[in-house]
């Protein structure tokens, strides 16, 4: 049942869209297809909240007085951001937000903030070498494994033999995941029905297509 819901929520949002494209409204605001999937995470957040009048009024109170570049605001406003919702996304520091879509503004200056409050981080993302060891380090390695620090971060001291090659490698540490893994700490699933993306796509589209009702004045966003 909820599959054929999905499906038709879908078929419904594909016809509204199509009568975005066939009104005059401008293309940013309803078509993300463009957006690049690592920024899928703020074009989404930036949209919803854009949409929102308590996310917007809420900004506009936190910026009140101010007239400040995407620096400034940084600056300005981390702070005191807080425990708001989305307060991990990166609109409260735009300067302009919420009068245009994300995507009218350039790739490359979206790209340098992103850089800028979330800088790369290292390609090694599963195992971190050269981890400090905890201070009952003896302890720990007495039963078989170390684990320290709560929740579902585990550092583990490995012997590794690198005459190896990489394929014997791989194959002990997967064999170590199938016995150690615990099984009371859930997965972030990165495809099929748990993928994130797909959800942010879908979510961007459904915004997309309240853009008609929007122009014709239905759930006017200013």
């Amino acid at each position: 049942m909820k599959h054929r819901e999905y499906s038709a929520h879908r078929k419904l949002i594909k016809r509204v869209l199509r009568v975005a494209e066939r009104a005059e409204i401008s293309r940013t605001e309803w078509d993300f297809s463009r957006c690049p999937t690592d920024e899928l995470f703020e074009c989404r957040a930036y949209e919803f909240a854009r949409d929102t009048p308590q996310m917007r009024d809420d900004v506009r109170n936190l910026r009140k007085g101010l007239t400040c570049s995407f620096e400034e605001l940084v600056r300005t406003l981390r702070k005191q951001i807080g425990r708001r919702p989305l307060a991990d996304s990166l609109f409260w520091y735009y300067p302009e937000f919420p009068d245009i879509p994300y995507l009218t503004i350039p790739s490359d200056e979206r790209g340098r903030r992103i850089c800028a409050l979330w800088p790369p981080t290292s390609s090694s993302i599963v195992i971190k070498p050269k981890l400090g060891p905890p201070p009952d380090i003896g302890q720990l390695l007495a039963r078989g494994r170390v684990f320290y620090g709560g929740g579902s971060i585990e550092h583990a001291l490995f012997e590794i033999d690198w005459t190896e090659s990489d394929t014997y490698l791989s194959h002990a540490f997967s064999d170590w995941l199938k016995e150690n893994r615990p099984k009371d700490i859930q997965v972030f699933e990165s495809r099929r029905a748990g993928n994130w993306t797909r959800h942010w796509v879908h979510d961007l589209k459904a915004l997309g297509a309240k853009a008609p009702y929007r122009a014709n004045g239905m759930g006017k966003r200013f």
